[in-house]
């Protein structure tokens, strides 16, 4: 097994950390298309204020794997905070009412993605193990969620095996259906 580095991007993030973002996100809209809502041709025309912009919120942490050669896969945590700003989140029905009656901080795991060449090399679980150590060390319980497209087996399947749950399926008018997935941080 290759040798990685899992780094968390610095806030506010370098020129460098913003283009290997860019090149990352760019690779995996043009290779899994079908697996993301955001689409290639769109993501092309971005300027590089908006690429910068992307990563200039202090209320998210972006997390690589990288070997010496290239990042081969990226996670960016999306905090309450985040979300908010986004207005994205969970639809109704993904938390039980037991958890939303916990008051547990609800984070989403975005932007996960390993590049082919170095899939089936532990750098999913890696970059989930990082992003989990890192919200643990707030010392606030957890429930980490993610959207992913329900065509996305292989990929369903590495964070059913990291714990994640599934909760909801979401059909969006024009789009493939996804499956929300949730996991307790304690």
């Amino acid at each position: 097994m290759a040798l990685y580095r899992i780094v968390q991007a610095p806030f506010p993030p370098s020129t460098d950390d913003v283009s290997r973002f860019k090149e990352m996100r760019l690779a995996a809209l043009q290779v899994d298309q079908d697996m993301y809502r955001e689409r290639y041709e769109d993501a092309l025309k971005l300027t590089t204020e908006e690429w910068t912009s992307r990563l200039t919120s202090p209320h998210q942490a972006l997390f690589s794997a990288a070997n010496d050669m290239e990042w081969a896969g990226m996670a960016l945590l999306l905090s309450p905070e985040q979300l908010r700003i986004m207005n994205y989140g969970p639809p109704p029905g993904v938390l039980s009412q037991e958890e939303l009656e916990q008051e547990k901080e609800f984070w989403v795991l975005g932007s996960q993605w390993t590049r082919p060449s170095h899939r089936r090399s532990g750098i999913a679980k890696l970059l989930m193990d990082a992003s989990s150590a890192y919200l643990r060390q707030r010392g606030k319980p957890v429930l980490l969620g993610l959207e992913t497209k329900q065509a996305n087996e292989r990929g369903r399947a590495v964070y059913r095996a990291a714990g994640f749950e599934e909760r909801f399926t979401m059909i969006y008018s024009d789009e493939a259906p996804t499956v929300w997935m949730v996991k307790a941080l304690e």
